[in-house]
């Protein structure tokens, strides 16, 4: 979410001003904060992926302050960006007092944005900036690339930017550096970060950032180091926690990672994103009871409303089939189906993977016929179909899906040469496996390590790969 400015949740402060809003709400009973104090403790929950609680303390801020703006904006960005709710977000717009505060500006300017409508945000924005007090221009200017960042948006971000000549000021620097990471731009971004460590080396916040960038390198190693100096600077550091965790799980250090995992979940008790990845570790690790348990306390976690319970439901739905509970399963899929955010298509080769698991071919077939016609031929639910074969055990008919799919209409990058790759050494077609080995490490390195790192030593970046398996099988 946009925040402007770090807040600082750790200080003594806020400590006690948290302690006696808890305190009071745990009896039930209200207590006078300022809107302001109010905010930062909605922000504070949502940072920590309580999203539940944040929008309670944000609601009870716009109960007893409805002309303030800033709960009613954090209101509005909530239901954006957590509920998907265009027209819930425009609602709280329209309750803002102020039409003429920034963040209003920002507010209408991120609801075009996440509907879709980016160009417009931009032309929005730019006629805004002539009714800004020329003394607020470098702060909107900083602001508004910070948001087209956020939103991913990197070429209107870096537009923005050049009308800033505030090169000198961290803000500026660590933009410029999330731009050159968005770009692929890695080693650009890499400097930035380090060279603002040289001046600022207790930054937790920049380690984070430098870990983020080298894990996106492919510097796994090097990502860990930077995790491991947030941590030593702040071992309740549960971002960089996190990215040590995700590190580790790359490498397929898989206990480790479980251990990092739980430290994150240990902080951050509300956050379902901990849960489910606890799940993956233990799948990673043969533990599918357990990544159940996980998954459900996923489950316990998150809105029936949040995008992200979707997930939770297709990774229940494919536990609880690999162990033999298919009617388990399918509830889970039937769950996912009646879900406003599933992909229906989606769901419908989900349903097909379950009958395919349990060998009901008939069923199976059904499912992904329904699903390709639906999609209108989409190369993304036709890979997901390939990839259901291939786990399924029918390696010759995944085969020829993963060479077909390059045929179907082109609504992902993605090709399948990861996968393609693997069904080619399992088929023993050497030739065919290394010369789609190389495509893939030279279009989808992700997918590559996700796939086909089990091939190979955990040390090896994915560049390497190639000639390791060259020199392996001639």
């Amino acid at each position: 979410m946009m925040a402007y400015g770090e807040k600082d949740f750790d200080s003594i402060s806020f400590r006690n001003i948290i302690k006696k809003y808890e305190e009071a709400r745990l009896v039930n009973e209200d207590i006078y904060m300022e809107p302001e104090e109010l905010t930062d403790i909605a922000e504070f929950y949502y940072e920590k992926g309580n999203i539940s609680q944040a929008i309670e303390a944000v609601e009870y801020a716009i109960k007893l302050f409805p002309n303030s703006t800033m709960p009613v904006i954090f209101r509005a960005r909530i239901a954006l960006l957590e509920e998907h709710d265009c027209a819930l977000a425009e609602k709280y717009a329209d309750m803002v007092c102020d039409k003429s505060d920034l963040d209003y500006f920002y507010l209408i300017a991120e609801i075009m944005i996440v509907d879709g409508r980016a160009s417009q945000a931009d032309n929005y924005l730019r006629e805004r900036m002539t009714h800004v007090d020329e003394d607020d221009i470098a702060d909107f200017i900083l602001d508004v690339a910070t948001i087209f960042v956020d939103y991913e948006k990197y070429d209107l971000a870096e537009k923005w930017m050049e009308m800033s000549d505030d090169e000198d000021l961290p803000d500026y620097k660590e933009l410029k550096g999330r731009i050159a990471l968005g770009q692929g731009n890695y080693d650009t971004s890499e400097l930035i970060f380090e060279n603002m460590l040289n001046e600022d080396p207790y930054s937790n916040h920049l380690w984070n950032r430098l870990a983020s960038a080298q894990m996106m390198h492919e510097k796994i190693d090097d990502s860990i180091t930077s995790s491991e100096y947030a941590i030593a600077i702040n071992p309740d550091d549960d971002e960089a926690l996190l990215n040590k965790a995700n590190a580790l799980f790359r490498l397929g250090k898989y206990d480790e990672a479980l251990e990092y995992y739980k430290r994150f979940t240990h902080l951050c008790p509300e956050n379902h994103s901990g849960y489910i990845l606890q799940g993956n570790t233990l799948i990673n690790l043969a533990r599918p009871e357990e990544a159940i348990a996980a998954y459900r306390q996923a489950e316990s976690k998150i809105g029936n409303n949040e995008s992200d319970i979707i997930e939770i439901f297709q990774e229940l739905a494919l536990t609880l089939s690999s162990i033999g509970k298919k009617e388990e399963a399918l509830e889970y899929v039937k769950k996912a189906e009646n879900n406003p955010f599933s992909d229906k298509n989606e769901t419908k080769v989900l349903r097909g993977h379950i009958y395919l698991e349990h060998d009901c071919l008939p069923e199976a077939q059904a499912c992904f016929r329904a699903a390709i016609h639906g999609s209108d031929f989409s190369r993304r639910i036709f890979l997901y179909i390939a990839m259901s074969a291939f786990d399924c055990g029918y390696i010759n008919i995944a085969y020829k899906m993963f060479k077909a799919a390059p045929s179907f209409r082109a609504d992902t990058d993605k090709k399948g040469l990861s996968y393609l790759a693997l069904c080619c050494h399992q088929l023993d077609k050497k030739k065919e496996f290394l010369e789609n080995l190389k495509k893939a490490c030279d279009e989808e390195a992700d997918e590559v390590r996700n796939v086909l790192g089990f091939l190979f030593p955990k040390e090896l970046g994915v560049n390497e790969y190639y000639n390791y398996m060259y020199n392996k099988l001639k």
